[in-house]
């Protein structure tokens, strides 16, 4: 099962991969046109630890990891004077 996430300019490919009935092992890759930094543009996914996770689980905890990596690659978004993330 595959899913592409936008996030801040950027996109998430989150892919499960089934290792029992209702459960899986999950990985993430970033492709970010903003940023010259990029994590695992073009190679394989970034494995997620600790698994495996239900379906819900997995697509959660990749968009979680994928959205910090987005964050550490462009650094961080202020949304509000004086607010820091």
């Amino acid at each position: 099962m595959q899913r592409t996430i936008q996030y801040r300019g950027c996109e998430i490919h989150v892919e499960l991969v089934s290792t029992s009935v209702g459960m899986f092992d999950a990985t993430f890759r970033v492709e970010c046109p903003a940023s010259s930094t990029q994590l695992s543009s073009m190679g394989p996914h970034v494995p997620i630890s600790n698994g495996p996770f239900s379906r819900r689980w997995a697509y959660l905890i990749s968009e979680i990891v994928g959205r910090s990596a987005v964050d550490v690659m462009l650094g961080r978004r202020d949304s509000r004077p004086g607010h820091t993330i």
